[in-house]
């Protein structure tokens, strides 16, 4: 335990390690057969359902170590941060039968250094990839009332833990399910539903293990470290990973 405590200490201090990234995502709505992506802050709309990207354009943690989940779920939404995505869900349904939502996590794409405003010289390929079970994901709705939406990430877990398959895709039916609301019926745009999100991402402590470049192998052999990622002190220097947020709407079936 005092080595691995020793190990963070030394390289948070030393090296500049991983990066997080969101490429923000427009939506994908099988029902009204429309599907656009952006990569900065936007509001897109079809028909009577809006997914909008109000407050920045993308989570960017750059130079990220793994933290405790209490540190995760800490990080606060503030002027020219960007360690939180903060998204609306909007719509209203003129018919009586109303909308449903999925809102999933899928895989983001390989950070570019001049597209994402990162610093790092780091030239990234799928290879350098964190493992799904390293990434730590908490969804809040802010609008408590809201008896609209299940949110299966209130309480934070890992990015694995939400997907059906192995390993995280890029479309819902590889996806990591986020949270199901609905957009009532009987409603028009002055009766409109807004629900508002904010999404937290950080590597997790309890599951990632940085050592020296030497120790990997010692470490790894460990039973406590078993259900851990081990990683160099090098190879981590060079990881990254990246989400997009989609949406999935459709007419609310059975009503």
């Amino acid at each position: 335990m005092n080595n691995e405590n020793s190990s963070k200490q030394v390289l948070l201090s030393v090296i500049g390690i991983a990066i997080l990234v969101i490429a923000v995502v427009g939506v994908s709505f099988a029902f009204f057969n429309y599907s656009k992506e952006g990569q900065y802050s936007n509001v897109v709309t079809t028909g009577s359902v809006f997914f909008n990207f109000t407050d920045g354009e993308a989570i960017v943690l750059e130079n990220q170590f793994p933290v405790a989940d209490a540190t995760g779920e800490a990080y606060n939404k503030a002027e020219g941060a960007k360690d939180v995505l903060a998204f609306d869900v909007v719509g209203w349904d003129t018919s009586s039968k109303g909308i449903d939502y999925t809102i999933y996590g899928v895989k983001g794409d390989i950070p570019d250094k001049t597209k994402d405003g990162l610093s790092s010289e780091t030239v990234y390929t799928e290879g350098n990839r964190l493992a799904d079970q390293d990434i730590k994901l908490q969804l809040k709705v802010l609008d408590d009332a809201s008896t609209t939406v299940t949110n299966n990430y209130a309480t934070s877990k890992t990015v694995k833990e939400g997907v059906s398959g192995g390993v995280l895709g890029t479309s819902t039916t590889d996806g990591c399910k986020l949270a199901t609301g609905k957009i009532p019926g009987e409603t028009d745009e002055d009766g409109k539903k807004t629900v508002k999100f904010e999404l937290r991402m950080w590597i997790s402590d309890e599951k990632v293990l940085v050592v020296g470049d030497d120790e990997v192998g010692d470490e790894k052999a460990k039973p406590e470290n078993s259900t851990k990622s081990v990683y160099g002190e090098t190879e981590f220097a060079t990881k990254f990973y990246s989400l997009k947020i989609l949406i999935d709407a459709k007419t609310a079936t059975g009503a």
